[in-house]
């Protein structure tokens, strides 16, 4: 375990001055809504029924690629995405509760599994400053606290791949169990929105099939780490209109986890670091992850341009090994043109440069260095529905102790609508 020293030094001088400026905007700042509050809109027809304020998405289409993998989890032939339930019932000034129920086919058995994806309280503090605790989307750049879960709301037919969520084919943290705090200012005109969270650390978790992935430990902290990390949002005014700019981090402790397996072992009166072996690299390890990003979106004038940039430095903290530090990346660009409001074509460029020999990485299945190109064209034929068609290319780089690297192309054709 890391000693408490280190970690309160480290919580302290990473996080603090987030909470300081949190707490200053509570008392200086006048009131803006909180993110969470941004998906809330007007009674559904489901809402004037039950009298529940519930609204959702739907998604689902036709897709065909060249990949051999089933691993890779794209789709082929016909596909049910997802039916997303959204709920955020009205419960006064001061408490808040949001709810976001996904239901899904797996992709190993394709048999039907819902989950929680987001189920978080909140409090509000005052006008400028709310708390939320429970089960949140990791505030990180842009496009994970935008676009959520719903894929009505994204342009895209997909997401950028590294950013998606971590029971599909994404490797980095995108949600959280723990506290998020929640606040805003202004300079003039202009917005400043910044958050600060404290949460259980991830784990790297396997199926019997080994496949390896991501899980932010939802029932409880079983790795006895915290995770913690900030973002910082600048929402422009004036002849900036529709320009945001932001940066934001993320620090964890994340251990591995084999088919079950506790990635530490208790001897004595207390537990250790002792990790289990990751069959995809070998190697025992505890992983010392470090992310940090910066993003720039412009939407104004018709045009919805899209930006994200993120490093990684990270770490082996098992007993044993060499602290070697690894160093990667990772990004992508989209520019999408909206015609009268109603269709748009897109293109998109993503690539990451993620370091095989770091153990983050390379625990992962979907953790291999790729670049992948995508076009595509949204046409919304209601209000409520649209229509996506998208074509792509992605090459992989290679494990280098299995020998993965491929290249292949994917064709789909998305149907999404939300009410």
């Amino acid at each position: 375990m890391l000693k408490e020293s280190y970690f309160s030094k480290a919580l302290r001088q990473a996080i603090s001055p987030l909470l300081a400026a949190l707490l200053l905007t509570s008392i200086t700042a006048p009131a803006f809504a909180d993110d969470a509050a941004d998906d809330e809109g007007g009674g559904t027809a489901l809402e004037k029924i039950t009298g529940a304020p519930v609204h959702g998405f739907a998604s689902m289409g036709f897709a065909e690629d060249s990949s051999t993998d089933n691993h890779r989890r794209y789709s082929r032939g016909f596909y049910l995405h997802n039916f997303d339930l959204y709920y955020s019932p009205d419960l006064g000034s001061r408490a808040r509760f949001l709810a976001e129920i996904v239901f899904e086919p797996d992709s190993e058995s394709q048999q039907p599994s819902f989950d929680a994806e987001r189920l978080q309280a909140g409090y509000v503090v005052n006008k400028n400053l709310t708390a939320w605790v429970g089960r949140f989307h990791t505030p990180i750049g842009y496009y994970v606290l935008a676009y959520h879960h719903g894929m009505e709301l994204q342009t895209a037919a997909e997401k950028p791949r590294f950013l998606d969520f971590e029971d599909h084919y994404g490797v980095v943290p995108t949600h959280s169990n723990g506290l998020w705090l929640n606040g805003n200012t202004t300079l003039g005109d202009q917005r400043i929105a910044l958050m600060a969270w404290l949460a259980n650390s991830d784990r790297i978790t396997q199926t019997s099939s080994n496949y390896s992935s991501l899980d932010f430990n939802m029932a409880h902290n079983d790795n006895h780490h915290l995770g913690y990390g900030g973002r910082v949002n600048w929402i422009a005014a004036g002849a900036l209109d529709g320009l945001q700019v932001g940066v934001s981090f993320v620090k964890e402790t994340v251990d591995y986890m084999g088919n079950g397996t506790p990635a530490y072992s208790t001897t004595g009166t207390g537990a250790t670091n002792d990790s289990t072996t990751n069959i995809n690299t070998g190697t025992n390890f505890v992983s010392n992850f470090m992310m940090y990003g910066i993003h720039a979106v412009y939407e104004q004038h018709g045009f919805e341009f899209l930006n994200e940039a993120y490093g990684f430095h990270d770490s082996n903290l098992a007993s044993g090994t060499p602290k070697d530090y690894y160093n990667s990346f990772a990004g992508y660009s989209q520019l999408a043109y909206w015609i009268q409001g109603v269709s748009a074509p897109y293109i998109r460029y993503e690539r990451a440069a993620f370091n095989q020999k770091d153990p983050f990485f390379q625990g992962q299945y979907n953790g291999l260095p790729y670049t992948k190109g995508a076009v595509g064209y949204r046409y919304n034929l209601t209000d409520n529905a649209a229509l996506k068609l998208e074509l792509s290319s992605i090459t992989f780089g290679a494990k280098s102790n299995t020998n993965i690297g491929q290249a292949f192309r994917d064709a789909r054709v998305d149907y999404s609508i939300r009410f």
